[in-house]
């Protein structure tokens, strides 16, 4: 009877470029998301509503808006939701 390796393969990593200096820019860290991208909405949403106060509340509609028609087109959110692998 053959021994079954138990051990779990890792996945191939696949690459972009065959340059390493090039594929080191392909990967991001979550954490770039909330330094760099939550600041620059935070701004975003206050320059909407510092240059036109009476319908700063138009973009967080739009907001709604696009991710309903998301959710009808069956187009998941889950990408926007992965969860960290530990370790």
């Amino acid at each position: 009877m053959p021994t079954e390796n138990t051990q779990a393969q890792p996945e191939p990593v696949i690459r972009l470029f065959k340059s390493d200096f090039l594929e080191f820019f392909t990967h991001i860290s979550p954490v770039a998301v909330l330094v760099v991208f939550l600041p620059l909405i935070g701004f975003l949403l206050w320059r909407a509503a510092r240059f036109n106060p009476a319908a700063w509340w138009n973009v967080p509609l739009a907001f709604l808006i696009g991710f309903a028609v998301m959710a009808a087109g069956g187009i998941s959110a889950a990408p926007l939701c992965v969860p960290l692998e530990a370790g």
